[in-house]
């Protein structure tokens, strides 16, 4: 596979080119100029790292020589409530599906997000109702729709990954997981729920497994749910991060109170996707927190 991947320096992206790389594709990066995380990913034989923003998609010029075009990039962090933002973000994936035909993709992987369908109390999956409550959940949405739209026109095999809680190496700093970790390597304060919520927590390595498997065997215009399938508690998440951190975990639980829209019920209707690729999670959380940790002691804040 000749693979093209947006949003490459996250959790899910790195994982993704690390994964692509170990089955001998060869990717080519997209990322924008300014891009302070780029130093994540390495040049080889295997990776072609181009300058290419979101804004860029509709001018950048490569020779058709592509299979699969996996679409992560979007605008994060505070401009997750913003909607001119999030707008331009869900346009630019179209232009993004344009791309990938002008790069002779056959198959555009768009990564969406468990938010498009708001909260629920039942497991996720293509035929859950959506009601997003926020401008970046309905961006998202809105980016499923139209792109499978467009790759309907093109001539695309369309799938949208609907992606729940994904965590690891090189994830977001503001995540519970690693934030919670950078304190407590600091020997400061931490503060959570009472931990009631029953989530679904999956590794990034998996789920850069699950994103490569439905390139090659997914079934065009379908929706996919990507999780572990199990909801815990998060008192039992926060727990064992602890524990593996020497940190009783006891005294910091219910030190905050839900916000308004806490989502209490999170988990992956799995069926479909294993069902298709043969997919199962191989990481538990027990291991891959313990990578996550390592993570952050090999890495700290400057």
């Amino acid at each position: 596979m000749r693979a093209v991947v947006t949003g490459a320096t996250g959790a899910i992206g790195v994982a993704l080119v690390n994964h692509l790389k170990r089955e001998g594709c060869h990717v080519l990066v997209l990322t924008h100029e300014s891009s302070l995380r780029i130093f994540r990913l390495h040049p080889s034989n295997l990776v072609e790292i181009a300058v290419c923003g979101m804004d860029d998609y509709k001018t950048f010029d490569a020779a058709p020589d592509y299979d699969a075009f996996f679409h992560l990039a979007w605008t994060g962090g505070n401009a997750r409530n913003n909607i001119e933002s999030n707008l331009k973000s869900m346009i630019c994936s179209i232009e993004a599906v344009n791309l990938a035909k002008r790069l002779g993709c056959s198959v555009f992987i768009g990564a969406g997000t468990q938010a498009e369908c708001g909260r629920t109390t039942e497991k996720i999956s293509a035929d859950t109702p959506c009601f997003p409550e926020s401008p970046f959940a309905a961006a998202k949405l809105g980016a499923y729709q139209m792109t499978k739209f467009k790759c309907g026109e093109l001539g695309i095999r369309h799938i949208w990954a609907r992606i729940l809680s994904v965590y690891g190496p090189f994830d977001g700093e503001q995540t519970m997981l690693i934030s919670s970790i950078r304190k407590l390597l600091s020997h400061e304060t931490v503060a959570f729920t009472k931990g009631e919520q029953e989530w679904d927590f999956l590794y990034a390595g998996d789920a850069a497994e699950a994103l490569f498997l439905l390139a090659i065997k997914g079934h065009g215009v379908r929706i996919y749910a990507i999780g572990s399938g199990i909801a815990r508690p998060l008192e039992e998440y926060i727990r064992i991060m602890c524990e593996k951190m020497g940190h009783s975990s006891g005294s910091d639980l219910g030190s905050i109170p839900y916000r308004e829209k806490e989502v209490m019920y999170l988990c992956a209707d799995i069926n479909d996707l294993t069902k298709d690729t043969g997919w199962r999670p191989r990481i538990s959380f027990e291991d891959g927190i313990e990578e996550t940790i390592k993570y952050c002691i090999e890495n700290p804040i400057t």
